[in-house]
């Protein structure tokens, strides 16, 4: 596969520059990004809810702009140490070895990023999202590259909640995650319940139990395939896949947080001139969740709803 070999391309171009430059110059080189990303990181949480404020930005923009101000700031820094570590002298061939090894792991660092964002691509290509993405089906890395974030994301992070087990999952499978993610909002069981105003009147008033025992909600219930699928995505923990109650048990919590929320969104005047959109109204109707989702104004009213 055409990316297979590119990236193999970029590592090895890599470890000849680094075996070029020696060891002490690819050291630098190699621990310049993730220091970059580091400081991009630390400027986006510490600067960027303020910089949206002053400048009339969301607090995602400001953070986004701090972040891009942070990494460009560090690399300039530290391309200002490499320059001066450089010097006219041949490395020897230890050295040259050793820069290799740097160069090559650099060039794994360039590529990791790629990776996944060619798996989230495949994935977005097979859940329909983005049909017309070039398909990379028969790429190998990107499962790779999606292992290694996954393992680190899971290293990061020990959130055992829905929104944790999400962010595990889509870091390390994010074209299975997506697919799965599709697969859910596109079951005309649960596209039935989105349209069902009875099960979201007894979720508003508290009632979970009632909600719970309406026929389709009954059905998601007792598929293990649908809690297969939820659990792929994080929705729900691995016990849940294997057994109803224990999803009903979750269902029930899920529920109770989700009913006040759902009232807040309800009566949000954003909401409703929102629905107003066609646009916005068809994916309602159809069932779109996925659309929905990547549209901005409708992620911020989720986000007031959510916070």
């Amino acid at each position: 596969m055409w990316l297979d070999a590119l990236v193999v391309v970029l590592i090895a171009f890599l470890a000849g520059f680094g075996a070029r430059s020696g060891a002490r110059v690819a050291g630098v080189r190699l621990i310049a990004l993730p220091v970059a990303y580091a400081g991009g990181l630390a400027a986006a949480w510490a600067f960027g809810p303020a910089l949206g404020r002053e400048a009339g930005w969301s607090d995602t923009a400001g953070a986004l702009v701090a972040g891009t101000i942070g990494v460009l700031g560090v690399q300039l820094v530290l391309s200002l140490l490499i320059r001066a570590l450089r010097t006219d002298y041949t490395p020897p061939p230890a050295s040259q070895a050793l820069g290799a090894v740097f160069g090559a792991l650099r060039g794994a660092l360039f590529a990791l990023p790629l990776l996944w964002l060619a798996g989230l691509a495949e994935g977005a290509r097979l859940a329909g999202v983005q049909p017309s993405l070039p398909d990379l089906s028969g790429a190998r890395l990107p499962a790779l590259g999606g292992d290694v974030l996954g393992a680190g994301a899971r290293l990061a992070t020990d959130d055992d909640t829905a929104g944790g087990r999400f962010a595990v999952g889509f870091a390390s499978r994010p074209a299975a995650t997506l697919e799965a993610l599709q697969q859910v909002v596109q079951d005309p069981r649960v596209i039935a319940l989105q349209r069902d105003g009875g099960f979201w009147h007894d979720v508003e008033r508290g009632a979970v139990r009632a909600a719970l025992a309406r026929p389709v909600t009954r059905a998601l219930v007792r598929d293990r395939a649908f809690r297969a699928r939820l659990a792929e995505i994080g929705a729900v923990s691995p016990e849940a896949a294997e057994d109803p109650q224990a999803f009903q048990n979750e269902l029930v919590v899920a529920l109770a947080e989700v009913g006040p929320r759902v009232q807040e969104l309800r009566n949000d005047p954003a909401l409703v001139s929102l629905l107003e959109d066609p646009e916005v109204h068809a994916n309602v109707q159809s069932g779109n969740t996925l659309a929905l989702l990547t549209d901005a104004r409708f992620r911020a009213v989720l986000a007031r709803a959510t916070r």
